[in-house]
């Protein structure tokens, strides 16, 4: 499936491209007229494109063991995005949740994405980013300063807990990732 970016700039060339002319006169309307909606699609496209969902999961075998993150980014209208299977070497199960998000967010900004809304089946990770619990251990306090950080760049930010089923994509791509981890640790 192509991605956001890949149509926005498909559109571009095709509101540019001569043969737009002689598409146009087929459909009855004038070249302006057709370039106009080329141009219309791309704004509608592009405003979609400034908010988005963001999936994640973590997944260690051992705890602390060999982990990786699952990060699913998906447009308003639920259609992906981006995914991204990391391995993380030896970490928690938390640092692996958290890991997920820092690379989510990233990459999100990296996309242009505005306002996010976060999903996650961890509920310790939502209810301390909502302020709901404390963050005691020293490594997620670190992680979850460096999340604080990302969070002023988007617009809007909600965190969520969502159900196993709504974070199964996220969820294989953090033990695809995590099982790549320990392959690492055997090579090492």
């Amino acid at each position: 499936m192509a991605s956001d970016r890949e149509i926005l700039e498909l559109l571009e060339a095709i509101a540019e491209h001569p043969a737009l002319e002689e598409i146009a006169k087929d459909a009855g309307m004038s070249h302006e007229r057709a370039r106009g909606l080329v141009h219309q699609l791309k704004s509608v496209l592009g405003r979609r494109m400034k908010q988005a969902i963001l999936v994640i999961d973590g997944a260690s075998k051992g705890n602390p063991g060999p982990s990786g993150a699952g990060v699913v980014l998906r447009d308003a209208d639920g259609w992906e995005i981006d995914a991204m299977s990391i391995p993380l070497g030896i970490k928690t199960n938390n640092e692996a949740e958290y890991l997920a998000l820092v690379h989510g967010l990233r990459r999100a900004r990296e996309l242009g994405i505005e306002r996010i809304r976060v999903l996650s089946d961890s509920e310790l990770l939502i209810k301390q980013m909502t302020g709901d619990y404390q963050i005691k251990d020293r490594k997620i306090l670190k992680l979850a300063l460096e999340v604080g950080k990302l969070r002023r760049a988007f617009e809007e930010i909600a965190f969520e807990k969502a159900s196993r089923s709504v974070t199964r994509r996220a969820d294989r791509l953090a033990r695809t990732a995590s099982h790549t981890s320990e392959a690492q640790s055997e090579d090492s």
